[in-house]
């Protein structure tokens, strides 16, 4: 079996494509001919030494291949037969040796592979697996074993081990307890760098609910994080500045991160004032090597290794930033972020490189969280005392010198720090030294031509800052329209860099304004326009998104001032690309904000129309176009093929819909009506990808809505044609998520043109929802009859009750679908809704509705068996059987009930105490509920809550529905609910 495999691993890597086939149904034939046989063979092919690393490499990759197909039903994926037990075992013992093994790549893959099968094996079939792991690293004869090892007890915490398994079966006091004694010891400082991860991820454990759920364990936690604090002060200080002892100290820094933020209160008494101390002498001790190797690149330490443990500490030290550091510290805290706040070698080859990196970084849209992230978070929460001082260093020393760098960068580094400043909220930055108008000119300074342009980049992103937190000294309004008019024109002449840092700080500035009752000025749009179209022309990734929310700005200026070449922006813009959400989300919002201001002037809006619904139709007929079929476009008799989905066709009906969407008040106008109705029609009528047809029915419910004076009779055959496929059991319910939407708009806009269909269109509306099964399309279509109940009660009662489907009618189809739907129903506007049509069903009282029996709540089991996870998961669920009138009373109450929990404003207002009453304790009758009914003192706010008082303190007070009989079945929650509610 083994010569075999090694066969087949060596023709897998063969050039020729027909060999590599072979080699592959081959090993398939074997796997499932002995997957037993297959499966020992790679294992033990992968702990040969004397075998190429790679050939072992393709052994540990298909062994991890063929175990979850293979090895036990408890695998989802499993197809069988089963390898058999004594395989199992022997592959076990393979793969734990191969955690021993000298190549890292071959212990990181039998890590895998035991982790996999531990996902089902362990603890009933490995219950040895911990020991024999922890055995492995106790030995401490061989390095590389205890690397292993650790190695697969960290991913085994983390992916596998149960908060019962860690607490109830002494795991987790285990693994404390090892990676304890290990820290301690004279182990490598490579394998406590792993030991450190481990201990981290049971530490995480540590602060959970669990731990304090008996005051046993609540003690040991108690006792442990002391001991925990202490060792990571002692170890810290003991490490250098080698690659292994840095990486160290970065995990001892995470360690104390989570200790401060979950433990603050078991941290020794004077253990956070020294663990500030120290963080800082560190950080001071690791500033110039971070300057060296990160900064200036000098290429003589690990710069990973650095820019990890300094992030680390500033992180730390960030969690205790309420701790005011003595007063003689803070020069060189400020001096120590100075030099970490130097841009990184490897930024600023990036950024002149590309600047869609500057403009990611800048934005705050990277993935990753950098020392300058961690230095910006921590200086806008520092305390108001430190930030004060701090404040007054950075005025009197603006570019403390640092060895062997660029003023510039310096220069940069304290404008970061600045900015910083001017953001947190708390701090007080006198400014007695150095008046604000001074200190503003400083800073603009720094725009001027002679500067480097990130330095420049800095100051456009401290200005708003400066004015933000300057607030009540200044005059907003017109410090801000100054600076960003000097922005603007600096940008308009500088270099990319400076152009993407004063696009990115228009949000910035936009919210000064703001909370001053301003926009940004008609003035500032056209050089953000100009700017724009500069950048486009390099635009990637997030700078795309940027530059439309910019966009969007400027248009806010003075919408009806915008040239008409700002919508062929947005478009250029867009169709870079149209592949990005955000990217297409932005541009929506950007042709929103144009269309919005002009939609009360039509001869603007068809305008608008004019320059850009033929290049949206042009695009649309394009993607429609396959391999030159004429066929497949507008106006052509339409064929069956199927239109796959293309993020260019999304993202142009999605802009059609924009302009649908925000027609005049008075409709859309006829020539446009005329021009996109067919577009709409014929593309509804295709066979369509899912995704597609959402955004192709969400413009056209907007143009049914917006257009109900141009559809006529003659082009209601085509609307019905498309209501019938959206209704039809043969779509998915990804596709027909908006056909509850689309019937509503169809029944209030268009019931004069319906006649005798609209029988048919309900039925068939009621058939949808019968079989559907996604939650968002059940939602939707329960719009449909939420709307005809809000119409008219009894005629929604009428035609659910005659309408039947297999021997049911609509009442016992759709009310239990109804009722499981209103229970998850998301959003105000649909609860609300919800609650008013229900509430007039109940109110009709009709004994269609009274009689009609639904489920109640859960029935608990009553058997005498034992019953595991696996058979109640088999079981089904019981419920109680109740009339649905009285559920509807259930819902409306839980939902009253979950209002009341919601924090009210009034909540906070002064209370003078005379005009309360206490309410009588325990659950009240229902004559004394019709009291506090009665009482007509009580306004409503038309609030939710206030809608469903109203229904109650009605009900109660007039027995509606017959309530004083419902109410007698209501548990003593409900009353009191009810009680204090009403009260």
């Amino acid at each position: 079996m083994e010569s075999t495999l090694l066969q087949i691993i060596g023709h897998q890597t063969s050039a020729d494509n027909e060999l590599r086939q072979q080699a592959e149904q081959a090993l398939q034939g074997l796997t499932r001919l002995d997957p037993s046989a297959t499966a020992l063979a790679l294992s033990q092919l992968a702990a040969d030494h004397a075998l190429p690393v790679h050939v072992r490499q393709a052994a540990l990759l298909h062994l991890k291949q063929l175990v979850p197909q293979y090895w036990s039903l408890g695998f989802e994926s499993f197809v069988g037969p089963p390898v058999a037990q004594d395989a199992k075992q022997r592959i076990r013992a393979a793969l734990l040796a191969s955690t021993a093994d000298t190549d890292s790549k071959i212990r990181s893959g039998a890590a895998y592979a035991i982790v996999q099968v531990a996902v089902v094996d362990y603890p009933d079939e490995w219950p040895e697996l911990l020991d024999a792991l922890y055995a492995q690293v106790a030995a401490r004869a061989d390095p590389r074993a205890m690397l292993g090892a650790v190695t697969v007890l960290h991913d085994l915490f983390d992916d596998l081990v149960t908060e019962e398994q860690f607490f109830e079966g002494g795991v987790g006091a285990a693994v404390i307890q090892h990676t304890m004694e290990l820290l301690t010891s004279d182990t490598a400082v490579e394998i406590k760098v792993q030991v450190a991860k481990l201990y981290k991820v049971a530490l995480r454990q540590l602060t959970g609910g669990d731990a304090q759920a008996t005051p046993e364990r609540k003690r040991a936690v108690e006792l442990h994080v002391p001991q925990i604090v202490q060792l990571a002060n002692v170890l810290i200080a003991s490490t250098d500045a080698d690659t292994h002892d840095l990486l160290l100290r970065a995990e001892l820094y995470k360690i104390l991160y989570i200790v401060v933020n979950n433990f603050k209160r078991l941290y020794p008494a004077d253990g956070l004032v020294h663990s500030q101390q120290f963080t800082l002498r560190d950080l001071a001790e690791l500033a110039g090597p971070y300057v060296r190797a990160v900064v200036l690149a000098d290429g003589h330490a690990d710069v990973s290794a650095l820019a990890s443990v300094v992030c680390e500490a500033i992180q730390f030290i960030g969690s205790i930033h309420h701790l005011h550091f003595s007063p003689e510290n803070i020069p060189v805290l400020y001096d120590v972020l100075i030099q970490l706040s130097l841009y990184p070698n490897e930024a600023q080859v990036r950024y002149e490189a590309d600047v869609n990196e500057f403009v990611t970084d800048r934005a705050g849209l990277s993935a990753r969280f950098d020392l300058r992230d961690a230095i910006n978070e921590y200086v806008s929460e520092l305390n108001a005392a430190d930030a004060a001082q701090m404040f007054h260093i950075a005025l009197a020393n603006p570019a403390p010198a640092v060895a062997h760098v660029p003023v510039w960068m310096v220069q940069e580094a304290n404008l970061f720090v600045l900015e910083g400043l001017f953001a947190n909220e708390d701090a007080d930055l006198a400014h007695e030294l150095v008046p604000l108008a001074t200190l503003y000119d400083g800073i603009a300074g720094h725009l001027d031509a002679g500067f480097h342009p990130l330095v420049t980049s800095a100051a456009i992103a401290a200005l708003p800052r400066f004015l933000h937190k300057f607030a009540p000294q200044l005059g907003v309004a017109s410090f801000a329209t100054k600076a960003l008019a000097t922005v603007l024109a600096r940008a308009e002449v500088g270099d990319e860099l400076v152009q993407a840092a004063a696009i990115v700080s228009l949000n910035a500035f936009a919210l000064v304004l703001e909370d001053d009752g301003a926009v940004l000025p008609a003035s500032a749009q056209a050089p953000i326009v100009r700017i724009i179209t500069g950048l486009l022309e390099d635009a990637e990734d997030d700078t795309n998104g940027v530059l439309l929310e910019a966009l969007t700005l400027a248009i806010a200026a003075d919408a009806r001032a915008a040239k008409p070449e700002v919508m062929d922006l947005i478009f250029a813009i867009a169709q870079r690309d149209p592949g990005n959400v955000q990217v297409m989300i932005d541009a929506k919002e950007s042709l929103e904000a144009l269309l919005e201001q002009v939609s009360g002037d039509v001869a603007t809006y068809v305008a608008y129309c004019e320059r850009g619904l033929p290049g949206l139709v042009q695009a649309v007929n394009h993607a429609l176009t396959d391999s030159g079929d004429a066929s497949r476009l507008v106006g052509s008799d339409p064929t069956l093929d199927e239109i796959p989905y293309t993020p260019t066709l999304s993202l142009n009906l999605e802009l059609l819909g924009q302009f649908i969407a925000h027609a005049p008040a008075d409709g859309v106008p006829a020539s446009v009506f005329e021009y996109v109705f067919p577009v709409l029609t014929h593309i509804l009528l295709r066979p369509l990808d899912d995704q597609i047809l959402q955004v192709a029915a969400e413009a056209f419910i907007a143009f049914l809505e917006n257009a109900t004076a141009l559809v006529q009779a003659s082009e209601m055959d085509v609307v019905l044609r498309i209501v019938e496929r959206f209704l039809s059991p043969e779509m998915s319910d990804s596709a027909a998520m908006d056909a509850g939407s689309l019937v509503v708009v169809l029944v209030e806009k268009y019931s004069a043109h319906l006649g005798p269909y609209l029988q048919q269109v309900l039925a068939a509306a009621a058939r949808r929802l019968v079989c559907a099964r996604e939650l968002v399309t059940i939602e939707n279509l329960v719009t449909v009859f939420c709307h005809l109940v809000l119409m008219s009660p009894k005629e929604a009662i009428d035609f659910l009750s005659t309408f039947t489907e297999d021997g049911r009618n609509g009442l016992e189809l759709i009310l239990p679908i109804w009722f499981l739907a209103f229970e998850v129903t998301r959003g105000y506007a649909k609860i609300r809704q919800n609650v008013l049509a229900l509430g007039k069903i109940y109110a009709l009282h009709d004994e269609r509705v009274v009689q009609l029996q639904v489920n109640g709540e859960i029935l608990p089991y009553s058997g005498d068996l034992i019953i595991t996870r696996s058979m109640a998961a088999a079981m089904p669920t019981q419920y109680t059987r109740v009339s649905a009138a009285f559920k509807i009373l259930t819902l409306l109450l839980g939902e009253l009930a979950f209002q009341s929990q919601q924090p009210d404003p009034l909540d906070y207002a002064e209370e003078d105490g005379d005009d309360w009453e206490d309410v009588d304790e325990g659950v009240p009758n229902l004559e004394k509920l019709k009291e506090y009914a009665e009482d007509e003192g009580r306004e409503s706010d038309g609030s939710l809550k206030e809608v469903l008082v109203q229904f109650f303190r009605e009900c109660a007070a007039t027995d509606l529905g017959g309530f004083s009989a419902w109410y007698a079945q209501f548990g003593d929650k409900e009353k009191k609910v009810l009680a204090e509610e009403l009260f």
